[in-house]
């Protein structure tokens, strides 16, 4: 299954949302102990048990804007 298709499943938003969090480098994943960051959203998945997803939030900074 691909990465982005698993995201998408998993209700983190549409397929292109879930493919940019991926290109953007958002997407860790996490098999047999190792953590690997993934940036390639067509790569194909094998879902097992003990497999773990995780999303980096990145929180930009807010400008004020003067009124």
């Amino acid at each position: 299954m691909q990465l982005q298709d698993i995201l998408y499943s998993q209700g983190f938003g549409t397929r292109r949302i879930c493919a940019g969090l991926i290109q953007q480098g958002h997407v860790l994943i996490t098999a047999n102990n190792e953590m690997v960051l993934c940036d390639d959203a067509l790569q194909d998945i094998d879902v097992h048990e003990g497999w773990q997803l995780s999303l980096i939030h990145i929180s930009e900074p807010t400008r004020l804007r003067r009124i």
